[in-house]
Formats: C-alpha cells, sequence, structure tokens
C-alpha cells in the first residue's frame, strides 16, 4: 500500500483503490491506512482490535510474530450465554422437546442451580453410546461458568400418567 501511495504510481487512483480494498479486506484498520497515508511509513506494530467484547479462550498470538492471512492469533467467545450440552438416553428422547425447562449443577459450584431451556435436539443418535446430543441455553451473567466444564442435568419431563417414585 505505501507502495502505491508515495511511490512512483502515486497519481493512479485505480492503484491505490485496488491496494486499499486488498488491506480492507484483510480487515485492516483504516486508522493504519491513514497513518500510513500520513506519514508515508509503514508502522512497526498495529493495534487490531477485536471484532466483539468477551473472555480470551486461545491465544497464538506472541509479540513480533508474522501471521499469515487466514492464521488465527485468538480464539474470544462471550460467555454471557452458554450452551451446555447433554447426552439424553435414545429411550428418554420421547419425554424431551425444544422449549422444556432444565436445571444445571455443576461440581465447582455446590448448592447453585442455574435454569435453562432446551434450544435444540440433535438429529442423531450416537451408535457407541445409544444417547441424542441436547443443547441447553443458560445465562451466565455472573461469568462464574466456565466453557468446558461438567455438569449435571435435569430436564423437566412429564409423564403422562402419574408414577410413584421413591428415593434413593
Amino acid at each position: 500500500y505505501l507502495s502505491v501511495v508515495a511511490g512512483p504510481s502515486a497519481s493512479s487512483p485505480v492503484l491505490a483503490d485496488g491496494a486499499r480494498r486488498r488491506l480492507e479486506n484483510l480487515n485492516v484498520p483504516a486508522a493504519f491506512m491513514a497513518e500510513i497515508e500520513r506519514t508515508r511509513k509503514v508502522p512497526r506494530t498495529i493495534t487490531w482490535p477485536a471484532p466483539r467484547d468477551g473472555v480470551i479462550l486461545e491465544r497464538t498470538a506472541i509479540d513480533g510474530m508474522r501471521a499469515a492471512a487466514g492464521d488465527v492469533l485468538f480464539r474470544i467467545a462471550d460467555i454471557s450465554t452458554l450452551w451446555v450440552l447433554a447426552d439424553v438416553p435414545e429411550r428418554d428422547l420421547g419425554l424431551v422437546r425444544a422449549g422444556q425447562a432444565a436445571s444445571i449443577r455443576v461440581s465447582a459450584l455446590q448448592g447453585r442451580t442455574f435454569a435453562g431451556k432446551i434450544s435444540l435436539i440433535y438429529p442423531q443418535v450416537s451408535k457407541d453410546t445409544r444417547t441424542t446430543r441436547v443443547r441447553i441455553e443458560i445465562a451466565n451473567p455472573e461469568g462464574v461458568l466456565l466453557p468446558e466444564m461438567y455438569a449435571e442435568v435435569e430436564i423437566a419431563t412429564r409423564l403422562k400418567e402419574a408414577v410413584v417414585a421413591v428415593p434413593d
């Protein structure tokens, strides 16, 4: 971009526009391009803002590294709403529907129960475990639940007929 803006072809708006579009396709910040135009130098570093707020789950970028187009530098997640993936036995699938309430408990937070709703029942039964995966969306406004935690899930189902239940 600098060679087009400050070089012998600086008078060609077509070349300058093409070079600018290539940088825009890489999501280069407009402030970075404006600084190149103003100073006629390429800055040694670039501040690249994340497209959204969140928690950094993975960082592969290090100071001074060179990144190619398509390289994953960070994995960022918004954990204000989480998905809990639960495996439901095949024999119980008839009792489970999207929109049903579910309560979630994690061993790291003893005594706390979180409420969620089933948002999706995946359309496949695992041939090894004979279970189907169910996605439950759960609000996490305090940020106490973290990705990859294990949870116990209880799905509120109703049988068509009353049964006698005896606790363990």
